[in-house]
């Protein structure tokens, strides 16, 4: 594993590498909402094992990219895709392989669009996303009130920020994982104004067939849990529904809660080989 820091308009990201020893293909994984990329370090083994390298940062705004608490969220739909793209250019500048880009959450949303407005798009050899946040479930979505302010809130007061009391109960049926979680002082629950709107308005283009016919034709494998409190599984389904790509997969994993990366061994293994899988399988076809 390497760590390295990579400047973006200004701004160090820092960046994380698990490199496998006879590489076949590269992942570049795009965190969820106020995480840090430093959880991918045991899946990544894994991924490994099978000649797959992953290569992952810290988003603006989140994990140690952000310097201090008052840095938390401060991040901006103009800074989402440039920052990703400096990472990817670097990552194919290192790594002569395949690269499929995988998000998990906020980074699902980010990944998805990134099929229609991406600069590096039709380099890429697939796209996965995990649970993506295309509409947030029912048992987390924010009142009526506070969705109806939001986009004035976004414009006037871009920075401010709020506490989204997000339930980490709802992440995975694994205690331990829930417990790291809340323990680690790189995740935070802290979401601005702009933050948030983007975030909603990214999953939100996701359902709109106009946005998605200007999506490069990628192969696409989107997995997520069926009992997910965060992001909505039929926003998920519905968005594989809509896609115009040739190639494309959605595998419902069944009982699973949001996050499988983090999911006891019954969800995350079954999850992890069908992903695994894919990749391999997009390399020979």
């Amino acid at each position: 594993m390497t760590t390295t820091w990579i400047e973006s308009d200004g701004l160090p990201l820092y960046v994380r590498a698990w490199l496998a020893e006879n590489e076949k293909a590269v992942v570049l994984r795009i965190h969820g909402f106020g995480e840090t990329c430093d959880k991918y370090t045991v899946l990544a083994e894994r991924f490994n094992a099978q000649g797959i390298s992953v290569v992952s940062f810290d988003q603006r705004g989140a994990g140690h990219t952000a310097k201090s608490k008052s840095d938390i969220g401060l991040t901006g739909e103009q800074f989402v895709y440039k920052d990703l793209d400096v990472v990817l250019e670097n990552t194919m500048e290192t790594h002569k392989c395949p690269i499929f880009l995988m998000g998990h959450s906020m980074g699902g949303g980010i990944v998805l669009n990134y099929a229609v407005v991406g600069k590096h798009r039709n380099e890429l050899a697939g796209i996965i996303a995990s649970a993506p946040l295309i509409t947030l479930s029912p048992e987390t979505n924010p009142n009526f009130l506070l969705r109806a302010i939001l986009p004035f809130l976004a414009r006037l007061l871009p920075n401010y920020k709020q506490d989204t009391s997000l339930n980490i109960n709802y992440v995975s049926h694994d205690k331990e994982a829930v417990a790291s979680i809340i323990a680690d002082p790189y995740c935070s629950t802290v979401c601005s104004a702009r933050q948030m709107n983007d975030m909603i308005n990214r999953g939100a283009k996701l359902l709109n067939p106009d946005f998605l016919s200007r999506s490069a034709d990628i192969p696409t494998f989107v997995f997520h849990g069926t009992e997910d409190k965060i992001n909505w599984f039929n926003s998920s389904k519905k968005y594989v529904d809509l896609l115009p790509a040739k190639d494309k997969t959605f595998l419902p994993v069944q009982g699973a809660y949001h996050d499988i990366d983090l999911e006891t061994d019954e969800y995350r293994l079954p999850t992890e080989k069908a992903t695994i899988d894919w990749i391999l399988h997009h390399l020979t076809s």
